[in-house]
């Protein structure tokens, strides 16, 4: 079992507050959204499958939900920006999910991050989630690329090529099969 992961905050660091999270259980195509009360919840998941993935996730997403469920992951994760930063000089610079998205996929997200605490703000909680399940969505495809492509990621300016080696042994979804 593979399950896909992202949230969504007011904004950075050990105050920010949850707007959102969704996760994407592979191959059962088992989408949940949990909001600020239920993340003990999606923890618990998080923790209980084979392999956990998601964009930024060792940086961003799994010390806000560590923090917020006041446990520690036990679980392994691949996360994909920290495998471009392993074979990139450790940097992150251009490597967004959307411009990966919009080099690989031809996609792109109607929003962005940065976008997301001025939404929370404004109590348009309905966006927010429907962007973090665009996001999670958008991951599931990219990842059935990526490993078509034998760990070949690109950007669209820099092409790099990852380590999959742990991903695919925990993507048993066929790769003909759609997200």
């Amino acid at each position: 079992m593979l399950t896909v992961y992202d949230i969504e905050t007011d904004g950075f660091g050990s105050t920010c507050r949850l707007a959102c999270a969704v996760s994407l259980v592979l191959p059962e195509w088992r989408l949940n959204v949990y909001g600020q009360s239920r993340i003990g919840q999606m923890f618990t998941k998080l923790n209980a499958a084979n392999l956990r993935t998601g964009f930024n996730t060792v940086c961003f997403d799994d010390p806000i939900i560590q923090r917020l469920a006041n446990r520690q992951f036990t679980s392994p994760s691949w996360d994909l920006l920290a495998e471009i930063k392993a074979v990139n000089d450790n940097s992150s610079g251009g490597w967004s999910q959307d411009a990966i998205t919009k080099a690989m996929l031809g996609e792109s997200s109607f929003l962005t991050g940065d976008q997301i605490p001025a939404l929370f703000r404004a109590g348009k909680f309905h966006d927010i989630i429907e962007h973090c399940i665009q996001d999670v969505c958008g991951y599931a495809r990219l990842l059935k690329e990526i490993i078509r492509r034998g760990g070949v990621v690109t950007n669209g300016i820099k092409t790099v090529k990852v380590d999959i080696s742990v991903l695919r042994r925990h993507f048993v979804m066929p790769l003909e099969q759609q997200v």
